[in-house]
This record gives structure tokens, sequence and C-alpha cells, in this order.
């Protein structure tokens, strides 16, 4: 089905179940997030060719808002219809179609860790680090700054911070103190 919609109409609102995916024929479109606080996220720029929305062949609600800059002309098919053209559930497409959607979630993850302040992104990352079996070699402090796209200094000053706050304890590796501190500095609910 082809749709059309003017510069600077919603095409797909944050946190709404798109229920169909969009191929983009002609124009410009802006994919943005907000954070829980308001806070801006990823901006990222769509034009022909871009495929979006995809989250609905999964049925998750939509990570990114997606507005029309200029007046665009798309083609969309609901994900079912989309489903049972790929085929049925032990199809190789489908399990190629799954691989790629679950690549996708997480590049929209990595993405996400760069958003917000340096002191919010490494509680997120410590968070996400304490889901993890731990061994005994911690994550080299250069490494995890280059991670999370600051300046080892920058790191450091954060982890002085997360330590004085009793999130976290200063000996090697950082282990977790206090997951609720973690969770509150990060912006992660729940």
């Amino acid at each position: 089905m082809q749709q059309q919609h003017p510069a600077r109409s919603v095409v797909c609102s944050q946190g709404a179940l798109p229920g169909k995916v969009i191929f983009v024929r002609e124009g410009l479109l802006a994919v943005a997030s907000t954070d829980a606080s308001g806070a801006e996220g990823g901006l990222a720029l769509r034009g022909p060719r871009a495929l979006l929305c995809l989250e609905a062949l999964l049925g998750l609600p939509a990570p990114t808002e997606i507005r029309a800059l200029t007046d665009v002309k798309l083609c969309c098919l609901s994900s079912g219809r989309l489903i049972d053209w790929v085929g049925p559930e032990s199809s190789p497409a489908r399990a190629v179609v799954s691989l790629l959607l679950a690549e996708l979630q997480q590049r929209q993850l990595d993405m996400d860790w760069l958003a917000g302040k340096s002191l919010t992104r490494v509680a997120r990352y410590l968070l996400a680090r304490d889901l993890w079996p731990q061994d005994d070699k911690p994550v080299r402090k250069q490494t995890m700054a280059r991670l999370l796209g600051m300046r080892p200094e920058t790191l450091s000053r954060c982890l002085r911070e997360l330590v004085s706050r009793g999130a976290i304890d200063a000996g090697r590796g950082h282990r977790v103190r206090d997951v609720g501190a973690l969770k509150s500095i990060s912006g992660v609910r729940n």
C-alpha cells in the first residue's frame, strides 16, 4: 500500500506499535528518540530505499519517532502480510529475518549506550556488565572508555563519582554495590 505524508508530519510515534514495515520511495525522514526524562537521544536521517519499522515484525513498539522532513512517498506492508510472505516459522527465510532483526535491535541498544551524560553511560554499562558472568579479568579502562565514547580521564572521574555515591566498590573491576543507585543514575527503570 502506498502512502504519502506531508513535511513535518509524524509517520510513526516512539512507543507506538507500528504494525507495518515501511519502504521509503521518495523524500527525507528524521528518525529520533527521547529517553524517559525527555532528553533527546540519537538522530538519523533516512531517504529513498530505506526500510523502517522492522520492529513491527516482532510486534515490538517503535524505539524512535519517524517524522517527514520533506513530503514523502512510502510503500507500507502490514507486518502480518510480510511474515506470511517470508514463510512459516521453520523456513530458512524466517530464520534469516529473525537474525537480522536481532542484530538491528542490538545496534539500537548500542546507539542507546552512547546517549546521555558520561556518568549515565558508565552507570548503564556497569548495570549491563553486572548481568553477565564475571571472570577475573576486568575490562581495561581505556577499552571501556572507547566503548562508551569518552576519554579515559572522563571515565576515571565518573568511576570516582560512582564510588563516592556508594554505587560501586573502588576495587579492581569496580563491582556493583548498590543496583538501585546505579539504576537511578543510569535512568534505567524497574
